[in-house]
C-alpha cells in the first residue's frame, strides 16, 4: 500500500492517510457527509494506537476489494476506481459507466429525440438528480457520444448559461470522444474539445480502458452503448428511472439479440419519484 493513500479527488482536495505520522488529514470537500467525517475520525482514534497505522481498518478494506477506492459524495460510499496493480503500484484499467435516463417504459427519449420530459430550467440546480448528474461527472475525465446525443448535446451546452455551473464546466471543458461514421468533423463552440472517431468503437474503447486515467462516461448514445455492451466494455449502467411512460420512443438498447445478465449493485430513490438504479455486467450474454 502507498504511504499515501488518496481517497477523495473528485474536486482537487484530498483526504490522506499518512503512514509515516500516524494522523488523518482532512482538507475536506463540501461534499462529505457529516457521518463520514465521524467515521474518518473514529478510525483514527481506534488506529492511533496501532504499530502498522493505518493497516487496521483502512487497509484491509482497501486490500479486500483489490481496488483503488474513492469517495461517491452523492452516495456516501467507497467506490473502486480501476484496477490497482499491488503494492507501490499504479491504477491499470479504467472503467466505463452508462449514465442515463429513462421512461417506465425503457424508452430514453421521444421518437423523434424530444427529452421535454425530464429536460425543463432548473431541473438539475439544488435538485437530487443535480446532485447525482454532478457526482458522475467529477468522477469521469472522458464523455463518449453518439451520433445523434451529440448532436443534442452541442446544440445546448457550449452556450449554456442557466444550468448548474460544476456541470456545465466539466461538460465544455472535458474531452468528448464523438464516435460516427457519417460526420465529417465535429466542434464544441469556443471550447474545442470535441474529437471525431471513425474508427471501430469497440476497438478504440478497449484501448482506451488500458490507458491511465479516470472512469470514462456514455450519455444517451443507444447505438454506442449496445456496440460496447455486444464488446464486454461497459463495466456499469446507472439508469435514472423517471415515473412516465412515453408510449413509444427510442429505446436504452437497440439491436442486442443476446441475454445480458445485470447484478443490482445500488438504488437510490429521489423525492420525485425517480429512483436511481446501479448495475455491473455479469461475465458474458447468455444466448
Amino acid at each position: 500500500m502507498p504511504a499515501v493513500t488518496d481517497l477523495l479527488d473528485d474536486s482537487g482536495k484530498f483526504i490522506f492517510i499518512s503512514q509515516k505520522i500516524g494522523l488523518v488529514h482532512l482538507a475536506l470537500s463540501s461534499c462529505v457527509p457529516a457521518k463520514m467525517l465521524r467515521l474518518f475520525l473514529l478510525y483514527a482514534a481506534a488506529n492511533r494506537r496501532s504499530p502498522d497505522y493505518p493497516t487496521a481498518k483502512w487497509t484491509s478494506y482497501y486490500n479486500a476489494s483489490g481496488s483503488n477506492l474513492k469517495l461517491d459524495c452523492f452516495r456516501g460510499r467507497f467506490v473502486p476506481r480501476g484496477s490497482y496493480s499491488g503494492q507501490g503500484g499504479s491504477l491499470t484499467m479504467r472503467r466505463l459507466i452508462v449514465s442515463n435516463l429513462k421512461s417506465r417504459d425503457g424508452f430514453v427519449s421521444g421518437p423523434k429525440g424530444e427529452l421535454d420530459w425530464f429536460v425543463h430550467p432548473g431541473f438539475v440546480k439544488a435538485t437530487e438528480y443535480g446532485d447525482y448528474a454532478r457526482s458522475v461527472i467529477r468522477r469521469v475525465d472522458a464523455i463518449l457520444l453518439g451520433r445523434l446525443t451529440y448532436e443534442e448535446f452541442v446544440s445546448y451546452w457550449p452556450t449554456a448559461k442557466d444550468n448548474d455551473p460544476v456541470i456545465t464546466e466539466r461538460m465544455n471543458n472535458l474531452p468528448k470522444f464523438v464516435f460516427s461514421k457519417t460526420l465529417e468533423k465535429v466542434s464544441w463552440g469556443d471550447w474545442g474539445t470535441a474529437r471525431l472517431v471513425k474508427d471501430d468503437a469497440a476497438k478504440t474503447v478497449s484501448k482506451m480502458k488500458q490507458e491511465q486515467g479516470r472512469d470514462m462516461v456514455i450519455y444517451g448514445s443507444a447505438t454506442l452503448v449496445s456496440a460496447l455492451m455486444k464488446a464486454g466494455l461497459v463495466d456499469e449502467i446507472q439508469l435514472t428511472v423517471h415515473p412516465i411512460v412515453l408510449g413509444k420512443g427510442r429505446p436504452e438498447f437497440k439491436d442486442l439479440n443476446e441475454r445480458y445478465p445485470l447484478k443490482l449493485i445500488d438504488v437510490k430513490s429521489f423525492e420525485s419519484g425517480a429512483v436511481n438504479l446501479v448495475y455491473q455486467p455479469l461475465a458474458q450474454a447468455k444466448r
